[in-house]
């Protein structure tokens, strides 16, 4: 996904999926096996016969779980703040959503609801952060998975700057139609 930048006489185009939201849970600091960023994900098969563990609530975590699934991992389940019915019935059992972690210990992840399992592999599907280093104040870090980005009035334009339009920040919600919108309030 990309988003354009307009000022009052020139066009940028910036990849803003670049720089991954990497947050920290507690002791996977003792996890003996691979930790990455979706970010950093290429290929499924590289999970082969492991007990696989994405971290969050979106079409990422979805997509690599199932993946990983198809290529044969011995477990891909995915943990979320906010569990969404991920999952059909008549899928394996070890294909599974699990409420958010509460602690790593070695290979052990426990979960709020007091279960644990055990896991070779967790991806960390957090999104990702919006950064524009090549702007300054406020604009350098917007933030990132976020529904309405700040400063931005029609989520979009920079208040104190109305040269300044962001296009493509909003998250998630209706992105493609609010990116339509977008583009009609700037060529009108």
């Amino acid at each position: 996904q990309f988003f354009i930048i307009f000022t009052d006489q020139h066009q940028l185009c910036v990849g803003h999926h670049s720089v991954p939201n990497v947050p920290n849970f507690p002791g996977e600091d003792s996890f003996p096996g691979i930790i990455i960023h979706s970010h950093d994900f290429t290929d499924a098969k590289k999970y082969t016969n492991k007990k696989v563990l994405c971290i969050g609530g979106s079409y990422s975590a979805e997509d690599i779980c199932l993946q990983c699934w198809k290529k044969g991992s011995k477990v891909s389940h995915v943990s979320s703040r906010r569990p969404g019915g991920f999952g059909y019935p008549d899928w394996p059992a070890t294909v599974d959503e699990k409420p958010i972690l509460t602690d790593i210990a070695g290979s052990k992840v426990t979960f709020s609801d007091g279960t644990s399992n055990e896991y070779d592999v967790i991806i960390k599907c957090t999104g990702f952060r919006h950064q524009f280093k090549f702007l300054d104040g406020d604009y350098e870090d917007m933030g990132g998975n976020i529904l309405v980005p700040k400063g931005l009035f029609k989520q979009c334009v920079a208040i104190d700057n109305p040269r300044l339009w962001f296009m493509g920040m909003q998250y998630i919600v209706y992105s493609n139609s609010m990116f339509q919108l977008q583009g009609n309030i700037a060529f009108l």
